[in-house]
């Protein structure tokens, strides 16, 4: 477990008032904390027993001085817990302002046999269907009709898209997508799991019928009577476009809403890309 500790520090007088959040309990604002039992407190914290396979980094200065309260392992490195993105976001607003906008930029070259079409995709997360339509539409308008070479760049963050430090079981789970230069859909699939009758398998539909037809369903549920539990487990095969289905759902009860990361996000986006260019009448060689 990762606990941390924010830069955070009230007007120092003869006593400071701080609030710890931590992950193991709620966060509650603490009493009045003298300075000189600041570091006794927290090490009565971070010592207990049931912390002992923990490590805590920890950091408290003041705001005005900057002067430093209490440091832990302040500069050693921690895998980071889910809500540094709080901070990561702030970071991103200050260097880059909120009216940053991540380009994908299309560049196209006409020759004799058609248009050569590239891609650039830098990452933007909030890229998705109705986006990539209207790009294909802005090409329709510029008079195109047929791409004798497409390409797709991936390649802007130049490393591997699934980060070598998380956990094997959270990469298949749309919380742990790839984070890739090409991001279509927020690098995952939707999909929800539905009984049918008492004893059969639970029924898999696809937010994208397209993509259903690229997938094996490995499926072990089924539809149970009210009486029994029910729970469900979805995932997906590391190595290969197999969906895993495990639980059992009432009869008549309501669908179970899920989602897989996409194994490659790049070959996905091209795949999206040409349908919609298709859609629009244009023709790829």
């Amino acid at each position: 477990m990762t606990a941390l500790f924010s830069r955070f520090a009230a007007s120092l007088l003869s006593c400071v008032s701080i609030t710890f959040f931590i992950a193991s309990s709620r966060a509650n604002p603490a009493p009045s904390v003298c300075l000189r039992d600041l570091a006794p407190q927290i090490e009565a914290i971070v010592n207990r027993p049931n912390f002992v396979r923990s490590r805590f980094g920890v950091f408290i200065q003041t705001l005005g001085t900057r002067q430093t309260l209490y440091s832990r392992d302040a500069e050693q490195f921690f895998i980071p817990a889910s809500n540094v993105k709080i901070l990561t976001t702030a970071a991103a607003l200050r260097g880059l302002s909120p009216t940053y906008r991540i380009r994908t930029s299309v560049y196209g070259t006409e020759t004799p046999d058609g248009w050569r079409v590239r891609l650039v995709g830098r990452g933007d997360p909030s890229f998705s269907d109705r986006q990539l339509k209207d790009l294909v539409q802005q090409l329709k308008q510029r008079g195109i009709q047929r791409i004798s070479e497409l390409i797709v760049e991936d390649s802007y963050f130049g490393r591997d898209a699934v980060n070598s430090d998380w956990a094997v079981g959270d990469i298949q789970a749309t919380y742990a997508v790839p984070v890739s230069s090409l991001i279509l859909n927020e690098n995952g699939l939707g999909l929800k799991v539905l009984p049918q009758a008492l004893g059969q398998p639970l029924k898999v539909e696809w937010d994208d019928p397209t993509e259903a037809n690229r997938w094996k369903i490995d499926n072990r549920s089924r539809t149970v009577g009210a009486k029994a539990e029910e729970f469900i487990e979805v995932g997906r095969d590391l190595s290969q476009p197999i969906l895993k289905v495990t639980g059992q759902l009432h009869v008549g009860s309501e669908p179970s809403m899920n989602g897989v990361a996409i194994p490659n996000p790049g070959e996905y986006f091209l795949r999206k890309f040409v349908r919609s260019l298709n859609d629009a009448g244009m023709t790829i060689a």
